[in-house]
């Protein structure tokens, strides 16, 4: 599949906020404050999860799935004051077929062509990070060799320690339910040391990351079409000298697009090469986040916290 094939048979792709989870707000002291916290949610859409049976300090959480901007905004309105700590977040992107059937062999094909063309080391967090895969025969989460397995596996790239990840599936079910609509999905999650490299440490940094977020997290869904060729620098007139280094550039071209064609971006970041952007397609998922961007730029701080003089999102250079 490539980016025309892409273009004509899904539909833009849907961003969301798929969830986020938050240390137990500290204004939270009795059962009235939990009911009121868990009307809100519930009231302007959305799903709380918690532990069943707290038994250590890690274990003081509250994650809020598929929050509406409402829900954000009620975060923002009475919870920012406390400093709640945000302790992950996660972006999903969607993609439909635009007939509106589940026709698994297309939403396979989508998926194991994004696997072998995504390079989230794009992302300067990610340049040392590496790619895995689920094994449904064991149940177990492997590293991933540079051979192409099979398409209908999870696939997941995480940075070396494990703070942001990029994860690429077939979404066929949701809380142990079908759904209506399948899609190929693709979720970065930041764990909590990537909310604290993205500066997302309180509620109230929530506005200000968003205004920024399709440039931070745009390069964690890049999608590659071939590798660039190592070219050596020749500024010798020597005939010789010359033919041989253009001898040796045909052989690396040649040897990185045999590399392509077998392992895919892959390879790439195994030996730190760069890769050659597609560019089409990464405006079409651009786009995307473009819109849950925009959606969310209305959201306000609207309690007065103390700022983090020292904020900063980072930013593609």
């Amino acid at each position: 599949m490539d980016y025309t094939r892409f273009f004509n048979e899904f539909g833009q792709p849907k961003a969301k906020i798929d969830f986020i989870t938050l240390a137990f707000p500290a204004s939270i002291e009795n059962e009235a404050d939990v009911l009121r916290f868990g009307n809100g949610v519930k009231t302007f859409g959305g799903s709380i999860k918690s532990p069943k049976k707290p038994r250590w300090p890690e274990d003081d959480w509250v994650s809020i799935h598929d929050p509406s901007l409402q829900t954000l905004q009620f975060l923002l309105d009475e919870y920012s004051d406390t400093r709640t700590k945000i302790l992950k977040l996660e972006v999903a992107i969607d993609f439909h077929l635009k007939d509106g059937s589940n026709d698994y062999m297309r939403l396979e094909e989508l998926h194991s062509w994004l696997k072998v063309c995504l390079f989230p080391q794009r992302h300067e967090l990610m340049r040392k990070g590496y790619r895995k895969f689920y094994e449904k025969s064991s149940n177990k989460i492997k590293r991933d060799t540079l051979e192409t397995r099979s398409s209908k596996e999870t696939v997941y790239w995480t940075d070396i320690y494990n703070r942001e990840q990029v994860r690429l599936y077939i979404k066929t079910i949701d809380g142990k339910k079908p759904i209506e609509r399948h899609c190929v999905r693709l979720e970065i999650t930041l764990f909590a040391g990537g909310c604290q490299r993205a500066k997302l440490f309180w509620i109230g940094n929530l506005p200000r990351f968003f205004k920024d977020m399709r440039s931070y997290l745009s390069p964690f869904f890049n999608v590659a079409k071939g590798i660039k060729p190592e070219l050596p620098r020749v500024r010798s007139k020597n005939p010789k000298k010359a033919f041989k280094a253009a001898s040796e550039a045909a052989k690396e071209k040649t040897r990185v697009e045999q590399r392509w064609n077998r392992y895919g971006a892959a390879w790439a970041a195994k030996h730190r090469y760069k890769t050659v952007p597609d560019a089409e397609t990464n405006r079409f998922i651009g786009r995307g986040l473009g819109r849950l961007q925009d959606r969310l730029k209305s959201l306000k701080l609207t309690q007065k916290v103390p700022e983090d003089p020292d904020y900063e999102v980072w930013k593609p250079a």
